[in-house]
This record gives C-alpha cells, sequence and structure tokens, in this order.
C-alpha cells in the first residue's frame, strides 16, 4: 500500500510540476507580448518625440529672429525719439533764449 500511495504522491507531484511549468510557460508569453506592445509604443513615442522636438527648434528659431527684428527696431525708434528729444529740447532752448531777448529789449 505504501508503495501505491507513493506512487499516487509522485505522479501527483509530476502533475503538479507539469502543470506549474504550463503556467510558467504561459506567462513567459503574455510578458514577451507585453514587451512587444511596451517596444511598439517605445518606437511611437520616439517618433512623437523627435517631432515635437522639431517643431520646438523651429519655433524656438522664428521666436530668435523675431527677438533680434524687434530689437533692431527698437533701436531705430530709440535713436529717432532721441533725436526729436534733441531737436526739442534745442528748439525749447532757442525759443526761451528769443523770449528772454524780447523781454529785456521791451523792459522799460
Amino acid at each position: 500500500m505504501r508503495r501505491t500511495a507513493n506512487a499516487v504522491a509522485v505522479f501527483e507531484d509530476e502533475v503538479g510540476v507539469e502543470e506549474r511549468i504550463a503556467r510558467l510557460v504561459s506567462d513567459v508569453a503574455h510578458i514577451r507580448s507585453d514587451m512587444a506592445d511596451v517596444e511598439h509604443d517605445i518606437r511611437d513615442l520616439r517618433g512623437k518625440l523627435d517631432a515635437t522636438n522639431d517643431a520646438v527648434f523651429e519655433v524656438q528659431s522664428t521666436l530668435e529672429k523675431n527677438i533680434a527684428d524687434l530689437r533692431t527696431e527698437l533701436k531705430a525708434d530709440i535713436a529717432s525719439l532721441s533725436r526729436m528729444l534733441e531737436r526739442f529740447i534745442d528748439e525749447t532752448r532757442v525759443n526761451a533764449e528769443e523770449s528772454e531777448a524780447r523781454v529785456v529789449w521791451h523792459w522799460p
């Protein structure tokens, strides 16, 4: 009887081992499938990241050019305003001197 019990126990252990191996094989297949999906997603993200980097670079280049153009335009506007202010100050000084001269000459 003991031999039969041992044979049944060994058989049950073998079936248990086979079932566990089958489950491991199935789990490995699922892991491989999941890894393939992850690899595919990474490739997609890499492409999208490259496109995003290109778009950001284009925007950066455009902004740098626009800022440089604006800086040039502002410098020109400031120089023009400076010249206008200098002329205004000179004209005001001349007018003040003329007014002062008229007041002195007309003063009894």
